[in-house]
């Protein structure tokens, strides 16, 4: 899982949707997009959201619907960072984009 969160957080940066959508396909169905999380927490829409990268997050939140159970959705778009405990929302509130 670290090492699926490692790459994930590299196309992040990369500001790719396109490329991280394709990696996430390559993972095995065990590893669920809600379960990606780095070292303090932070899920991939953390990492989308706290960088500013709008079309990551919609991509992801796309292909959240698409994978997971609603209750899934909202337990992974309310989950707190366990360094700051801090979620996706706070973020993206923290960079006016909402």
């Amino acid at each position: 899982m670290a090492q699926a969160a490692e790459e994930c957080t590299k196309l992040i940066n990369k500001n790719s949707p396109e490329a991280l959508l394709k990696y996430l396909n390559t993972l095995p169905d065990e590893i669920k997009l809600n379960q990606i999380i780095d070292k303090d927490g932070y899920s991939l829409l953390h990492m989308a959201a706290f960088q500013n990268r709008t079309k990551i997050v919609e991509a992801l939140l796309e292909r959240a619907k698409d994978v997971l159970y609603q209750y899934e959705v909202a337990e992974w778009v309310n989950q707190k960072t366990t360094k700051d405990e801090f979620t996706a929302l706070h973020y993206a509130s923290f960079k006016g984009n909402i």
